[in-house]
């Protein structure tokens, strides 16, 4: 018979990637629109949303001025998204996938790209999917990407749903994470979710989003096709993780994950904008193979390692070589402060450095630990918005010491800045701090004691300063100290 099947969506203006779990007899706008008879109609607070594709209300659609889509479905075959023709007649399909823009629920002001969001529940009503399902529809084509929803009420291991398919690449799959990006202004960029590469077996990614390898109940996602020829999909019962097992362990000789945050969100926790993963092993290729996961592009901002003329989110490369160079990606910039935070595992025999080619600076990557670096950009100076501004540099590994001196890796950031700032310490978690502010005539212009995060970070938000240029000193309780110039505009 008939279930209900809800799936809550925290609010959030953004893309969602879904697919239903039930096959419904009612057509979509009588369950995600709660049949509605026009935009301003909300038979259902709080469950619902709008979905849009007309200016007049055509076609089960809520009217909004542009009458822009907001429903597409992927054709596998052209490599092309393409908007859903209506609602009041199609009905939606246990397992097949759909790019819904979600606003809120229907008490959104659909007339306004600046509505604030709001939480809503999204049902539908219909029959559930038992058995094996198989999904043929991919293309045929080495690398392309192929577009799929979960059939099941509940989560399901990608491993072994791609175990059992054919001719996709079982090294990886993606997801759309509407979370990542930061904190998001309606009506604005930034802050709308982004691609995921998950990396399989482990099920871990580099943009520290909650992706793993389980797809959950009512998500769709991206797999590619491995070699030219048919390739598909399938689902079995057996595939479903009602209790999720141990993750596999899974590891490389050494890693290096770059995640990149708009700076505000760096300081507040927030989530990044994206993540790049490249994978070093002795017996690695620096030719490109299937272990290779091309780059699935943002609407904001995108972060990718290239090679050659194409660009991945995920690079398996062999050990690093002394003055070997890997140029990085990077477009779409949002906002005019960033931070890049890099997590190096294992590297053996070479340094790591991170060049900024625009400014000329080079920071080196602590080996097992975090490295923080912050950057500005200017978007009228062609040089500082440029794709190749940064690249990844080896050089001859430099012998470490057990007494490294106090502010190694520290850094202030964003700086410039208007009002507040943050500095990103190492190995001070918990420990009560000094932060001085002073003018270049030596004046003390701030003094407060703060407890490190346990990120290591401090946050500090002095009072009205003229615009110019100031010291800043953080001293520990040992009375070592770190201190910097501050910008000031």
């Amino acid at each position: 018979g008939n279930v209900v099947i809800q799936r809550y969506l925290p609010a959030r203006r953004a893309f969602r990637f879904l697919s239903s779990a039930v096959t419904t007899t009612g057509s979509i706008n009588a369950n995600w629109q709660e049949g509605a008879i026009n935009a301003t109609d909300n038979p259902s607070p709080g469950f619902g949303t709008h979905i849009t594709g007309s200016t007049t209300g055509a076609n089960g659609f809520d009217a909004t001025p542009s009458g822009n889509p907001s429903m597409f479905t992927l054709n596998n075959t052209a490599q092309a998204w393409e908007a859903i023709p209506n609602t009041d007649v199609n009905t939606l399909t246990a397992g097949t996938p759909y790019r819904l823009l979600v606003r809120g629920d229907r008490s959104i002001d659909v007339s306004s790209n600046s509505s604030s969001p709001t939480n809503t529940t999204l049902q539908a009503t219909g029959t559930l999917f038992t058995g094996t399902k198989t999904d043929t529809n991919f293309s045929a084509v080495a690398g392309e990407f192929n577009f799929f929803g979960n059939p099941y009420p509940a989560a399901v291991d990608m491993n072994a749903v791609a175990s059992a398919s054919t001719n996709i690449n079982t090294n990886f799959y993606y997801v759309w994470d509407p979370t990542l990006g930061g904190a998001p202004t309606p009506g604005q960029p930034g802050g709308r979710g982004a691609y995921v590469t998950v990396d399989l077996p482990a099920g871990s990614n580099s943009s520290a989003s909650a992706a793993n390898q389980y797809l959950q109940p009512g998500q769709a996602a991206f797999v590619t096709t491995l070699a030219n020829g048919a390739a598909s999909i399938t689902f079995q019962e057996a595939h479903k993780a009602v209790s999720q097992p141990l993750t596999t362990v899974f590891s490389s000789d050494a890693q290096l994950d770059i995640r990149l945050y708009e700076a505000t969100a760096f300081a507040t926790s927030n989530s990044a904008s994206d993540g790049l993963r490249i994978k070093f092993a002795e017996t690695g290729n620096n030719a490109i193979t299937a272990m290779d996961a091309p780059k699935f592009f943002n609407q904001d901002e995108n972060l990718a390692i290239q090679n050659e003329a194409t660009m991945f989110s995920i690079e398996s490369r062999a050990l690093p070589q002394i003055g070997e160079v890997l140029p990085l990606f990077i477009n779409q910039y949002r906002r005019a402060e960033y931070v890049f935070e890099v997590q190096l595992a294992e590297l053996q025999g070479v340094t790591a450095y991170l060049r900024d080619v625009f400014s000329g600076e080079e920071t080196e990557l602590s080996n097992n630990e975090n490295s923080i670096y912050a950057f500005s950009i200017d978007p009228t100076d062609a040089n500082s918005i440029a794709s190749d501004r940064f690249e990844l540099v080896f050089e001859e590994a430099v012998l470490g010491t057990n007494d490294q001196a106090f502010g190694n890796g520290f850094v202030l950031y964003p700086n410039p800045s208007a009002i507040a700032f943050g500095i990103a310490t190492k190995h001070l978690e918990g420990q009560e701090v000094t932060v001085q502010i002073a003018n270049l005539l030596g004046q003390q212009v701030f003094l407060t004691t703060y407890t490190v995060g346990g990120n290591g970070q401090v946050h500090i938000a002095p009072p009205a300063l003229s615009k110019g240029v100031y010291v800043v000193t953080l001293t520990n309780e040992e009375g070592a100290r770190f201190t910097t110039k501050w910008i000031k505009n």
